[in-house]
C-alpha cells in the first residue's frame, strides 16, 4: 500500500532544530526506506487490456462506443453507467456485459468480473473475451497474494487502463 500511495516518511521530531548532517542522514534513511519498501511489498502495476466494441448495427451500440470514451478518460463511473444503459436496451449485449467486467476488475470486484466475462463469453465465443477473462484471473491472483503477503486488503492494486 506504501507503494500504491508512493510515500515513504521518515519518522522525525519537526520541533527540533536540524544540523545539515542530520537532514542528509534522514534523506539517506528515507531513499533506502522506500528501497527497501519497494522490493519487500507487493508491487503497484498497470493491466492495459482491450475493450469490446459492438457491432455498428447492435442495439444499444451508441451507448456502448460512448462508454468506451468514457473509459478511456478514466470517467468509470460514467462508463459503467452506459454500458448499464446499453444492456437494459439490448440484454444481450455481449460487448457492453464484457466491458461490465472490466469495469469490475478495474474496482477490484474479481469475482463480479469473472462472472460478467464468463457471460459475455456464452453470448459470443471470441479470444478477446477469452483473453480478457484470462487476464482477469491474473490480476486477482496477483491481488489476492498481495493482499495475503501485506494481511490487509489493497485498495488499488492495479490500475487498469484501456486501448
Amino acid at each position: 500500500e506504501l507503494l500504491c500511495q508512493e510515500s515513504v516518511t521518515c519518522l522525525s521530531n519537526s520541533n527540533e532544530a536540524r544540523s545539515p548532517e542530520d537532514e542528509a542522514r534522514d534523506s539517506l534513511i528515507q531513499r533506502c526506506g522506500y528501497e527497501l519498501v519497494s522490493q519487500l511489498t507487493p508491487q503497484c502495476g498497470a493491466c492495459s487490456i482491450k475493450l469490446a466494441t459492438p457491432g455498428w448495427t447492435e442495439r444499444g451500440s451508441f451507448a456502448v462506443r460512448k462508454g468506451i470514451r468514457a473509459a478511456e478518460q478514466g470517467k468509470w463511473d460514467e462508463a459503467i453507467a452506459c454500458w448499464q444503459a446499453a444492456q437494459r436496451v439490448n440484454p444481450q449485449s455481449d460487448s457492453a456485459i464484457f466491458n461490465l467486467a472490466i469495469a469490475a476488475a478495474s474496482q477490484n470486484h474479481y469475482e463480479e468480473a469473472e462472472d460478467l466475462a464468463m457471460e459475455a463469453i456464452r453470448l459470443r465465443h471470441s479470444d478477446c473475451y477469452e483473453a480478457g477473462l484470462e487476464r482477469i484471473r491474473q490480476q486477482r491472483t496477483q491481488y489476492e497474494e498481495a493482499s495475503a503477503q501485506t494481511g490487509i486488503k489493497l485498495s488499488e492494486a492495479t490500475r487498469w487502463t484501456v486501448r
